[in-house]
């Protein structure tokens, strides 16, 4: 899984523990942690994300900008958004409300807005620092970064003055690879010609990437900044439809008052790494959206299991009925097949009967016959022995006769 498809899994996510667990584990036997003890996760995402989790690189950031809160405590160790309230109601400084086409937060910093008699470039500056304090712990500013509209209408002589080669070396590290924020543009409004000094001395300390996305708009900026910012994002000062830029200052100077007490502890921390009331309370509701979803995959799991077991007995009934349907059909075929060669040993013991009988019949028939016949034969010897018996006595009683003729003839 790459960088940038970590860097979109939330906080909470499997595959980003072992680059958290690996961090803390490198940052914890640097020098510069040596009185630190531990490191919150969210603390050291934050760096993972500036640098797609590359721990190496994740690792320096969060080194530099150690180091750069412990060599700037004249910025980093004073934030407190009311010191600078009145800087801030003269609508010096907005984060605008809707993001760009590419989630990335916009900035504007109005220096006109600055009196360099009232206020010094380091207080200033601490403004800056507010916010990318605040807005670094939001996860998708994180992932997509941020862009920067500075508007330098009313620049003066004044303004000039306040940097130094110390304060521009400082904001160049801000701005490149002291602190968990990746900078996708930088936008310059309105930057008249005794400006360019200015910039000429903090471009050397800019890494080359940055200086690639430094934008110079001149004062023809309405149609130019339309050419990275969709109108509902800007303010109409800028060519936009959004919220007037008053409007945004002021929202934005409410929500850094807000975060007052934040700020305070993170000032006063020897890393910074402090939860806010939002951290604990996403803490808590992530603690608790973890117990919901372990709660949720154990009754699924249950669920699962006793629809298996369900299932599994459905089956087994299923099985046995299955069994027994087959069990009962074979016995009824079999009783069906024992009936049928019973029924088949019946009908032909009843054709060997009938057979047998027909036989005896035929027997007893032809024995009648026989009988008959030899009845009728006898009965015809008889007759024939009576008709030769009578022929006999006949020529018996005729020679009788005749003897008795011959006789009385004689005499």
């Amino acid at each position: 899984m790459s960088g940038a498809q970590l860097s979109e899994l939330p906080d909470a996510a499997e595959p980003l523990r072992p680059f958290v667990s690996r961090l803390r584990q490198e940052a914890l036997r640097a020098e510069e942690l040596s009185g630190v003890r531990s490191l919150s996760d969210g603390f050291l995402l934050r760096f993972l994300r500036a640098r797609d989790f590359d721990v190496d690189l994740s690792l320096k950031i969060l080194l530099k900008y150690l180091r750069w809160r412990r060599d700037s405590p004249d910025i980093s160790g004073c934030l407190s958004p009311s010191s600078v309230l009145d800087l801030l109601n003269t609508s010096y400084h907005a984060v605008l409300p809707r993001r760009d086409h590419a989630g990335s937060r916009v900035l504007i910093y109005r220096i006109g807005q600055w009196n360099p008699k009232q206020w010094s470039s380091i207080e200033v500056f601490r403004v800056s620092l507010m916010t990318s304090e605040v807005i670094s712990r939001e996860t998708e500013t994180q992932r997509r970064g941020l862009k920067v509209i500075f508007d330098l209408q009313g620049w003066s002589f004044g303004h000039a003055l306040q940097i130094n080669p110390s304060l521009a070396r400082k904001i160049s590290a801000v701005l490149s690879d002291s602190f968990p924020l990746k900078v996708r543009g930088i936008h310059l409004v309105n930057e008249p010609i005794f400006f360019h000094p200015v910039f000429v001395m903090i471009r050397p300390f800019l890494p080359e990437k940055i200086q690639r996305r430094i934008h110079m708009h001149g004062s023809d900026y309405h149609n130019t900044l339309a050419d990275f910012f969709s109108a509902c994002v800007l303010p109409p000062e800028y060519g936009g439809d959004g919220p007037a830029i008053e409007a945004a200052c002021r929202d934005w100077t409410g929500q850094l008052l807000q975060a007052e007490g934040l700020l305070q502890r993170i000032a006063a921390h020897p890393t910074g790494d402090v939860e806010s009331e939002e951290d604990e309370t996403r803490q808590e509701d992530q603690t608790r959206q973890e117990d919901e979803t372990q709660q949720q995959d154990q009754t699924r799991q249950e669920d699962e299991t006793r629809h298996e077991d369900q299932t599994q007995q459905e089956d087994e009934t299923r099985q046995e009925d299955q069994t027994q349907q087959e069990d009962e059909t074979r016995q009824e075929d079999q009783t069906r097949q024992e009936d049928e060669t019973l029924q088949e040993d019946q009908t032909l013991q009843e054709d060997e009967t009938q057979q047998e009988d027909e036989t005896l019949q035929e027997d007893e028939t032809r024995q009648e016959d026989q009988t008959l016949q030899e009845d009728e034969t006898q009965q015809e010897d008889e007759t024939l022995q009576e008709d030769e018996t009578l022929q006999e006595d006949e020529t018996l009683q005729e020679d009788e006769t005749q003897q008795q003729d011959q006789t009385q003839q004689e005499d």
